[in-house]
Order: C-alpha cells, then sequence, then structure tokens
C-alpha cells in the first residue's frame, strides 16, 4: 500500500482535501470518478480500520449502534456499495466515533477476513481507502501521477481543418 490513486474531475490541490477523501489501491478503478488521475503516496504511516475484516465490521456496528441503529443498514456491503449515499453515509457515522483513534478505513478485496456474519462474497467489494484526517500530513503527490484522458473525438473535419492551416503555414514560408 506504498501508492494510492485519486481520480477528479477538476483536480484539488493536496492541501485542499478536507473531510471524507476516497483513494483506491488501484488505478483507473472507473469512468464514474472523474478523467483526472493523480498518484499519492504515504510519508507516514495511517491507522486505518481494516472494513474488509468481518469482525472490524461488526465492532464498529456494537460500538455505534447503541447511538445509531442505521449503522446495521449501512454497513451491509451491499448497501455500501450499491453506489446510494449509503457508503458516505457509514463513513460518516465511522469519522464520528473512530475521529480520535484512525484516519480512516481500508477495504482491500485481496485481503478480506470473514465471519458468521459477513461471507467473503458479502464483503467483496472495491479496493478503497477512506481518509478523513491528516490528508496533507499523511500523504505527498507523485507529480509524474497525473494523466488526463482526452474526451474529444478528432472529426473529419477537424482533421481537415488541421491539415488547411499546416498547409498556410507551409505556404507562407
Amino acid at each position: 500500500m506504498s501508492i494510492i490513486y485519486k481520480q477528479f474531475y477538476e483536480y484539488v490541490p493536496l492541501k485542499n482535501l478536507t473531510g471524507l477523501q476516497w483513494f483506491a489501491l488501484k488505478d483507473n478503478y472507473g469512468e464514474s470518478y472523474g478523467n483526472i488521475h493523480k498518484k499519492y503516496k504515504f510519508i507516514k504511516t495511517p491507522k486505518l480500520l481494516d472494513i474488509g475484516n468481518a469482525n472490524v465490521r461488526q465492532e464498529i456496528e456494537n460500538r455505534i449502534a447503541p447511538s445509531n441503529p442505521l449503522i446495521f443498514k449501512y454497513s451491509d456491503p451491499d448497501e455500501q456499495y450499491s453506489g446510494t449515499k449509503s457508503n458516505k453515509q457509514y463513513h460518516n457515522l465511522v469519522k464520528e466515533f473512530y475521529y480520535n483513534d484512525y484516519d480512516g478505513t481500508i477495504i482491500d478485496s485481496d485481503n478480506l477476513i470473514p465471519n458468521d456474519k459477513y461471507g467473503i462474497d458479502e464483503l467483496e467489494g472495491p479496493y478503497e481507502i477512506v481518509l478523513w484526517k491528516n490528508i496533507p500530513e499523511l500523504l505527498e503527490e507523485i507529480k509524474d501521477g497525473g494523466r488526463k484522458t482526452r474526451k474529444t473525438r478528432k472529426t473529419r473535419k477537424t482533421r481537415k481543418s488541421r491539415k488547411v492551416k499546416k498547409n498556410k503555414t507551409i505556404r507562407k514560408i
């Protein structure tokens, strides 16, 4: 876990990343997160709750449930990773209760630990780290890590106009 990745629609400098911030353990984890890709390396080891470990997930539920029983709904991996707001709601609750002790959460689908409540198939999900504090102190941007995918397509018209411009330049010389 030495390098993590983040995709943006609009780039935000590391020093301005606040609140819940999602990072991936693998490059290019989807098109819906933006076409600006950045790489980061940890300069300080983060303290992360491993929510890919079903026992840790249950400990989180048990701690939060007396105050907010909705944690059971948000903690269900099918609900959490369904594309709704449950993942954000889950992490906001976890942050509220674990802010002082942890920098965020991690789930690595290659290192899942099931139990009786959450089987391996249920835990299977993303390769992500969610950080909620000390982000500029924990990470350093790798400058060569940015690539911007091209959204525009070359059409016959743009190719033709480039040829015309090129020919005009040649004629002036």
